[in-house]
């Protein structure tokens, strides 16, 4: 979507340019909605996060959908001091995070 408001801000030269387009589009569904699928015009390839983001694409184009997944290195944990935070040692404590620019419908923060 990121892609049409480019162009429609006045970017189209830049995905006009004659090169190779790869498109690293999030999706969390399972299926691409065939409505977007003009989307993937402005793309010669599409990496996909994972498996079932890939499976979400190929239906829907004949372009090439390569999964191609995020790198991520995971440091050595250590050791948590919970005092400093005024936790209390032996509690479980939950911590979550959404992102408020999705539907709150669907993203449920709120316990109806």
């Amino acid at each position: 979507f990121e892609m049409f408001r480019l162009a429609a801000e006045g970017g189209q030269h830049l995905l006009e340019f004659p090169s190779y387009k790869i498109g690293f589009f999030p999706w969390e569904l399972p299926l691409w909605p065939y409505e977007y699928r003009n989307c993937l015009n402005f793309v010669d390839e599409i990496w996909a996060q994972s498996e079932y983001v890939k499976n979400s694409y190929t239906p829907v184009t004949d372009k090439k959908v390569v999964k191609m997944p995020m790198v991520v290195e995971v440091p050595e944990t250590p050791i948590a001091d919970r005092s400093r935070w005024f936790m209390e040692p032996n509690k479980f404590y939950f911590f979550t995070i959404f992102d408020g620019n999705s539907w709150i419908q669907r993203k449920n923060p709120i316990n109806i």
